[in-house]
């Protein structure tokens, strides 16, 4: 079985648009897996390349201790959870809960798995 991990996805620009796909560019972000290959968690932002993408979770990585894992609703009233570092939003939860309970369960499994999770996996790409 894999370990938990982080892992660099490249996504067209365009598809981040919602356009369809074009060599316009690429945008590089994180995601980070468990073990089981699930997605718990992605970034907020996205990158201009693998360099300052794994820049990103390193500097997370550094400032886990004083993180704070937050738990908001969306339009739809559903739950979520987002990592703040400095009152700054990195990384959000992956999918959305029905109950607030299974968010924060949720996030502090990713605050626990990132602190002891390797070196980023290098680039998959997605259309």
């Amino acid at each position: 079985m894999a370990e938990p991990r982080f892992e660099m996805v490249s996504i067209s620009v365009a598809g981040l648009n919602g356009r369809a796909h074009s060599d316009a560019g690429w945008a590089v972000r994180w995601r980070f897996l468990s073990a089981n290959n699930r997605s718990i968690a992605q970034s907020v932002n996205s990158f201009p390349d693998g360099d300052s993408c794994a820049f990103a979770v390193q500097t997370l990585k550094a400032g886990l201790k004083l993180a704070e894992v937050l738990t908001v609703r969306d339009e739809q009233g559903m739950w979520l959870w987002q990592l703040r570092l400095d009152g700054t939003s990195v990384g959000v939860s992956s999918r959305k809960y029905r109950r607030r309970l299974h968010a924060i369960n949720s996030g502090s499994s990713f605050h626990q798995l990132a602190e002891s999770s390797r070196e980023i996996n290098r680039t998959r790409v997605r259309p």
